[in-house]
């Protein structure tokens, strides 16, 4: 008799159980294989926002004597004053001079709303931490990357990075949470490059002074 995965009898045979094991099978690897291109479609548009908006960065402060936003005050177009208590949005709305857009400041792979523009900017628009200590002529320096950075060591208390300062050292142990890309994510350093990073023990010339300011 020729098997097949169709019972004439009652019952549940061996063949139906090993075909429905087979089709539950594929069905899940299907799935997991979308979820995989979707999370790296959104990893390579994330990247291409990051490398825009660092490119805006880097014009600002290539008119502003190697210094960002968050080292020049506001009565000179920058946002010193706002970055120092706390409001991160600010540091990105003098970017609107540079050709930057404010939907770039949210990573496609987030489920934030992207702001409508510079000027009615919210925090909630924002998928993306600062460095507000980054300067402008180290050009390796980390200047911003994907707000779901956190510390490798879970028994830390900084373990849970959710918005406000956070200050790093070099060879500080850091990692990526999977938030937003599924264990990876993205960086742009002072020099106006972005793209995917592991950030496990940054070296020093990546993070030799870095406050790191989140988005709440």
């Amino acid at each position: 008799m020729h098997a097949s995965c169709v019972s004439a009898r009652g019952g549940t045979t061996l063949v139906e159980l090993l075909c429905a094991l087979v089709v539950m099978t594929t069905i899940t690897t299907v799935t997991v294989a979308r979820m995989q291109v979707r999370a790296d479609a959104n990893r390579s548009r994330c990247a291409h926002h990051l490398k825009e908006t660092a490119l805006a960065f880097r014009l600002f402060a290539n008119d502003n004597a190697d210094r960002f936003p968050a080292q020049v005050s506001q009565t000179f177009g920058g946002a010193r004053e706002a970055a120092t208590a706390g409001r991160i949005e600010a540091v990105f709305r003098p970017l609107a001079d540079y050709q930057a857009r404010p939907e770039h400041l949210v990573c496609p792979g987030d489920t934030r709303s992207a702001g409508r523009s510079f000027s009615t900017l919210a925090v909630t628009n924002i998928s993306y931490f600062v460095n507000l200590g980054a300067k402008g002529s180290a050009s390796s320096e980390v200047l911003f990357g994907d707000r779901d950075l956190t510390a490798a060591d879970r028994s830390s208390e900084e373990a849970n990075w959710l918005a406000g300062f956070h200050r790093l050292s070099a060879g500080h142990a850091v990692e990526w949470s999977g938030t937003l890309h599924r264990g990876n994510g993205n960086l742009a350093l002072a020099d106006g490059s972005a793209g995917p990073a592991a950030v496990i023990g940054l070296p020093e010339t990546q993070m030799s002074s870095a406050q790191l300011l989140f988005p709440q």
